[in-house]
C-alpha cells in the first residue's frame, strides 16, 4: 500500500488549502495553512481579496466550472501572501511559462499537442531512436520499455542537485539502484557509488566531455536518459547525435505528461513512479533559496550555473516555484496511488528544502526511513 495520502475535498496539504471546486467556494480549511504565531488572519478584508482573484481566476479559464479541478490557495508565510494554482495550468494555454502538464487533466497525454506524434517527430531526428518501440501510457511515453521494467518493484535512489544532497544521511537508505541526473559528475559524494542511470537535460554537454565517459568507464551498465526535445539550440540536437553514435547501447528516453519549471530531478520522480517503483527515495529536489542569485547560486553539481533568464524576470519567482511544487506533490500522489508506490523526500526538513511542508502531508516518513536517516551524532 502507497505511503501517499489522498486529497479529500476541501483538503489542506501543507501551506495550502483548497477553496473552490466546480462552483462551490469553502475557505473553512484557510486558517489552517497560515503559521502559528502570523499576524495573517482570515478576516473579512482577506476574504474579499480571496474571492475576487478565484473570480479572476475562473473568468480567464471558463474550464473550472465544468471540471471538478481544485483550485488551491498556498500561503507564503515569509511574504504573507496567498497565490492561487490548479492542475489545468497546461503548455500551450495562456498561462505560459506557469504551467505544469502537457496536456489538461482528464484529456490524452498521447493525442496532445505534444503527444505521440510529436515525439515521433522528434525522434526521427536520431538513427538510435528512429525505430524505437514506444510505450505509451497516460502520463508518460517510454523508449525502450523492457529497460525500464527492469525497475518495476524496485528501491530507486534519485539524487537531484539541490543543497540537500551536501547531507551524508542519505547514504545509509538500502537501495536496488541509483539515479541521478545533469552534471552530476562533478559531485564527489557519487563518484564513489554505483549508478545505473542519469538523466540529462539538453543544457548539458554530454558529448567529449571527459569527466561524463570517466563515469561510463567506472559504471559500465550505467545509461544516460533523454527527453527528444532537446530545447531550440542546434548544439543541443547535434550533442545527442553525437553522443548516440559514440554509445549507442548508452542511450534510451522517456517523456512526460509533467513538464513543471522545477527541473530534471522532478521528472525522475515521475518516471519512477510511473514505471511502478516499489520505494522512491529523493534527495537534492530543492527547488531555488530566496535570495539566490547568479553568485550563490545553490547548485551542489555546478555552482557557477546561472539561473533562468525567466526566474530572473519575475515578479515572485520563490512564490511561483511554491505553487509548482505542490501540483508536482498532488500529480505525483496520484501515480503513487496508482501504481502502489512509497514516495520519501529526503531533503524534506532542510532549509533549502521548499516544499517539506507538502511532502510531509503528503508522503509521511515511517519509522525506517527516519532511522536511517538519524545523524549519527
Amino acid at each position: 500500500m502507497s505511503n501517499a495520502k489522498e486529497v479529500t475535498r476541501w483538503d489542506v496539504k501543507g501551506c495550502a488549502a483548497i477553496v473552490y471546486r466546480k462552483g462551490e467556494i469553502n475557505f473553512k480549511n484557510v486558517p489552517k495553512v497560515f503559521r502559528i504565531g502570523t499576524p495573517v488572519q482570515l478576516t473579512e478584508e482577506l476574504q474579499s481579496a480571496m474571492l475576487k482573484e478565484i473570480k479572476r481566476t475562473i473568468s480567464k479559464n471558463r474550464r473550472l466550472l465544468k471540471k471538478d479541478t481544485p483550485l488551491w490557495a498556498v500561503f507564503d508565510p515569509i511574504l504573507d501572501k496567498v497565490s492561487f494554482v490548479h492542475s489545468d495550468q497546461f503548455r500551450g494555454s495562456f498561462y505560459g511559462k506557469n504551467h505544469h502538464f502537457l496536456s489538461p487533466p482528464g484529456e490524452s497525454f498521447r493525442k496532445c499537442q505534444w503527444g505521440t506524434a510529436y515525439l515521433k517527430s522528434k525522434c526521427r531526428k536520431f538513427d538510435k531512436f528512429r525505430n524505437i518501440k514506444l510505450r505509451k501510457l497516460d502520463n508518460i511515453t517510454l523508449g525502450d520499455p523492457e529497460y525500464w521494467d527492469t525497475f518495476k518493484g524496485k528501491d530507486i535512489l534519485i539524487v537531484g542537485a539541490g543543497p540537500s544532497a551536501k547531507e551524508d544521511n542519505w547514504k545509509n537508505i538500502p537501495h536496488d539502484h541509483l539515479w541521478t541526473c545533469n552534471e552530476f559528475f562533478h559531485f564527489e559524494p557519487l563518484k564513489g557509488m554505483k549508478i545505473d542511470l542519469a538523466c540529462m537535460a539538453s543544457e548539458v554537454q554530454i558529448y567529449e566531455n571527459p569527466e561524463l565517459e570517466k563515469e561510463l568507464e567506472r559504471n559500465p551498465d550505467m545509461r544516460l536518459a533523454f527527453e527528444v526535445e532537446r530545447g531550440t539550440a542546434k548544439y543541443d540536437s547535434d550533442q545527442l547525435k553525437n553522443f548516440l553514435k559514440q554509445h549507442p547501447e548508452r542511450g534510451c528516453l522517456f517523456h512526460t505528461r509533467y513538464r513543471g519549471a522545477i527541473g530534471m530531478a522532478a521528472r525522475m520522480v515521475v518516471l519512477a513512479a510511473a514505471i511502478g517503483a516499489k520505494n522512491i527515495y529523493v534527495v537534492g529536489l530543492d527547488g531555488r533559496g530566496r535570495e539566490e542569485k547568479d553568485e550563490n547560486v545553490l547548485n551542489v553539481f555546478n555552482n557557477k550555473k546561472k539561473l533562468p533568464n525567466w526566474f530572473k524576470r519575475m515578479k515572485d519567482p520563490w512564490q511561483f516555484q511554491l505553487t509548482q511544487f505542490l501540483i508536482f506533490w498532488d500529480h505525483i500522489a496520484r501515480i503513487a496511488r496508482k501504481n502502489n508506490s512509497n514516495v520519501y523526500n529526503l531533503g524534506q526538513g532542510h532549509p533549502a528544502n521548499v516544499s517539506s511542508c507538502f511532502t510531509k502531508d503528503y508522503f509521511p516518513w515511517n519509522e525506517e526511513v527516519e532511522k536511517y536517516l538519524e545523524d549519527p551524532e
